[in-house]
């Protein structure tokens, strides 16, 4: 069920896009009045959300990948969950750009790399039963050749279509990977 508070989010998340698209200002430099200002709240009603303007990125990017990524080898194929997670970075163009070329502790890249290798770990060991060095190793090496790509992919325009991006995606993934995560 939909609660107000991500109506709220969700409307945050929209302004941050549309300042971001008008002010080509970097994410770091995006300023929380603005963000206030365009989503017609006041600072207070932000901070009740969230807790800084780095978490509103972060905060998305679980929203998204609750309903593609994390559901990889449950309800969908790897494909399909990175083609339709591509897809809803696309539609918040300027947004992603800006919070993928954010980094340090507050980047969305280092963010999405700890979110995804803890989801993979969870579908092998589910789908498995057990989960070994090598299977670590292809989950650390998916994940940070996942993330980098995505996050270039963003960073430079979005110019590849998701359906491109997600067949090159997996055609990467490490066989044994990509097996054991897709049972």
């Amino acid at each position: 069920m939909i609660q107000a508070d991500d109506y709220r989010k969700m409307a945050i998340v929209l302004a941050a896009d549309k300042v971001l698209g008008e002010t080509h200002c970097t994410f770091d430099d995006l300023s929380i009045s603005k963000i206030c200002e365009e989503a017609h709240i006041s600072r207070s009603t932000l901070y009740r959300s969230f807790s800084d303007k780095f978490e509103i990125p972060q905060w998305h990017f679980s929203m998204i990948s609750n309903e593609n990524l994390f559901r990889i080898g449950r309800e969908l194929s790897w494909f399909e969950g990175s083609y339709r997670n591509s897809i809803e970075h696309r539609k918040l163009r300027h947004f992603y750009q800006a919070a993928f070329a954010s980094s340090g502790r507050h980047g969305l890249t280092a963010f999405a790399e700890r979110e995804y290798t803890k989801v993979l770990q969870d579908i092998v060991q589910e789908n498995l039963g057990y989960i070994n060095d090598e299977l670590l190793f292809h989950i650390d090496y998916a994940v940070g050749a996942e993330a980098l790509t995505i996050s270039r992919w963003a960073m430079n325009g979005m110019k590849t279509s998701p359906m491109q991006l997600a067949k090159w995606t997996i055609s990467c993934i490490p066989r044994r990977l990509y097996e054991a995560v897709n049972k």
